[in-house]
């Protein structure tokens, strides 16, 4: 059953033609919205990852300070070292200063364990 029909006119008179029966418009309709529904899902996706790269830069910065930190702490014991060789005392004053860093450094490890990747999720 045609959705409509085409009409051309020429010297001789009219032809009609039909262009589309209604069966091919609803093919074509069906496979858009397929379409439409596979486009919405990798945005999402998309957006999903977005989020995911955003918080990894993030932790990316932080350590990055992180190791700054602590490349600066070793640098500076190493200029003490040899500044106070002939110092004992103050060698163990930085001992126990340094003890004290460590015992930080090893409760702000505990309290920010590494994270546990997400599950990807099911198609």
């Amino acid at each position: 059953m045609p959705l409509f029909k085409l009409v051309i006119v020429n010297k001789g008179g009219a032809i009609a033609v039909n262009v589309w029966e209604y069966e091919n418009i609803k093919i074509i309709l069906e496979s858009l919205e397929r379409i439409e529904k596979k486009i919405d899902s990798l945005l999402k996706k998309e957006k999903h990852m977005s989020a995911e790269l955003d918080l990894l830069k993030a932790e990316v910065q932080e350590t990055q300070g992180a190791v700054d930190s602590a490349i600066a702490l070793i640098v500076g014991l190493s200029d003490f070292i040899k500044l106070h060789s002939e110092d004992p005392a103050a060698l163990l004053a930085m001992a126990a200063e340094l003890d004290a860093k460590q015992a930080a450094i090893a409760a702000a490890v505990a309290a920010n364990p590494v994270p546990v990747p997400p599950a990807p999720p099911v198609p």
